[in-house]
């Protein structure tokens, strides 16, 4: 099963193909676009990703110490 074109826009927040596309992308979705340019994602694929999610926090320093600025002396 394919995700219809308001299924797709409802997951990516985004009407025009190609936003649908960089967003897709973005968050690593696997997809095809079709002969119209529009792409075309499995239900399966998103039952995936949805399941199984993966917690991506941009820019975030780590608070785990540095041990190699460490000297050993």
């Amino acid at each position: 099963m394919i995700l219809t074109p308001e299924q797709l826009a409802e997951l990516t927040d985004k009407k025009r193909p190609r936003d649908q596309i960089a967003w897709l992308t973005e968050h690593g979705y696997r997809f095809e676009i079709s002969a119209l340019g529009r792409p075309k994602v499995l239900l399966k694929e998103v039952e995936g990703k949805m399941l199984t999610p993966q917690i991506k926090i941009k820019n975030r320093k780590s608070t785990a110490p540095d041990f190699a600025t460490i000297n050993k002396n």
